[in-house]
């Protein structure tokens, strides 16, 4: 506070001084737009997840993904307005720290709470109570990053090229977290992985930025701590997702494989082997023939000569196998959206058998997803 004094007046004037404003480094201001599009992308692939883990235990996948994704984007709204109660003086140093404070709870938040709601599910709770939580919490969370931010950086600069900054990078988070979820992290390491993984990306960006600033050097410690002890825990997740995965299903799983499009899951007791893909029962080798001559047979039957057959799905080879016992039949284009059906159908022996190993059939030719990938037949397999 500065103390004016009018000797006119004999009055005494006070004026208060807006708080020092600390210039950034060039390598502050990148770390801190780098943090804008971490948050942005881990944001976003745990909506995903949550909409995911949602659909493969429910299977309302629009209602899933609705709660979800819509449930979190109105969270982060009310996130949004809440940031403008917090660090009320606006200084610099405040606004960090609340920042901090907020990435170090996303991290542990994002990697157990989609555990949390897999056992809510499993105890028969309330699912759709317990997603609505979970994108609520997250998603406030998430809504006040990007302000902080914002006010972070206008300290610096004036408002307008602040806000176009953190904003591009927010959006272009949003978008390689929306790739690398179902491209990459969610194939190579599972559902639980994938969140204890996106859940040390914030406590790794602490690490950074205490790094940084001066005064922050006790967070850096604690967000390196809590990245390392977030990546650890990954592999401890896996057998205790098995453990309660085993529970959704009436038989042991023998395979369960998370590829880019689907869960899958093959369980068997005695003769019958069940393929389920998230979570919906697709065949029982036990009457599986039922359905599968009812759906070929006719079709086939209505054409004199079905000698050149397409044949849209059906990558577990049941439809297949069908069509090859005409004799007519020279030639099938199979058409499948995920590989690992087919690689499943091909590899497990009884799944195998079942289909007469009607894959490796040199008269058959397979495409995935549109693009051609089994031009060359390869010769059956001996039974096994």
């Amino acid at each position: 506070m500065q103390p004016e004094f009018n000797s006119d007046q004999q009055s005494l004037n006070v004026t208060v001084s807006a708080a020092p404003r600390v210039a950034l480094t060039p390598q502050q201001q990148r770390w801190l737009l780098a943090a804008a599009a971490l948050s942005s992308g881990v944001g976003l692939a745990a909506e995903l997840l949550l909409g995911n883990l949602a659909s493969y235990l429910v299977g309302n996948t629009a209602l899933a993904y609705g709660v979800a994704v819509g449930g979190f984007l109105a969270a982060m709204g009310i996130g949004a307005y809440l940031s403008q109660f917090l660090a009320v003086n606006n200084q610099q140093r405040e606004l960090l720290r609340i920042f901090i404070q907020v990435e170090m709870l996303i991290a542990p938040l994002t990697a157990l709470l989609p555990l949390g709601l897999f056992i809510v599910f499993v105890v028969d709770g309330p699912i759709w109570i317990g997603l609505f939580l979970v994108t609520l919490i997250l998603g406030i969370l998430s809504g006040i990053e990007v302000p902080i931010l914002t006010r972070i950086i206008e300290r610096d600069q004036e408002i307008r090229s602040a806000l176009a900054g953190v904003m591009a990078l927010d959006y272009l988070g949003a978008l390689l977290g929306s790739l690398a979820f179902p491209l990459i992290l969610l194939p190579l390491l599972g559902l639980f992985p994938t969140a204890t993984f996106i859940g040390s990306l914030p406590a790794f960006m602490v690490f950074k930025l205490g790094r940084l600033f001066r005064g922050l050097r006790p967070w850096s410690r604690w967000g390196l701590m809590l990245g390392i002890g977030l990546c650890l825990l990954a592999p401890a997740v896996i057998p205790l997702s098995d453990r309660l995965e085993n529970t959704l299903y009436q038989a042991p799983i023998i395979r369960r494989i998370q590829s880019n499009y689907q869960r899958i899951v093959l369980t068997r007791r005695g003769s019958d082997l069940r393929l389920f893909l998230d979570g919906d029962l697709q065949l029982s080798t036990l009457d599986e023939y039922r359905y599968h001559e009812a759906l070929v047979h006719p079709a086939m039957s209505a054409s004199s000569q079905p000698r050149r057959i397409l044949l849209l799905g059906a990558g577990d080879g049941m439809a297949l196998r069908e069509i090859l016992k005409w004799p007519q039949v020279e030639r099938v284009v199979l058409i499948e959206l995920d590989p690992a059906v087919v690689k499943l159908a091909r590899s497990q022996a009884l799944l195998a058998k079942t289909n007469g190993h009607a894959l490796d059939d040199p008269r058959v030719e397979v495409i995935f997803g549109g693009c051609l990938c089994d031009r060359t037949p390869t010769p059956p397999r001996p039974l096994m």
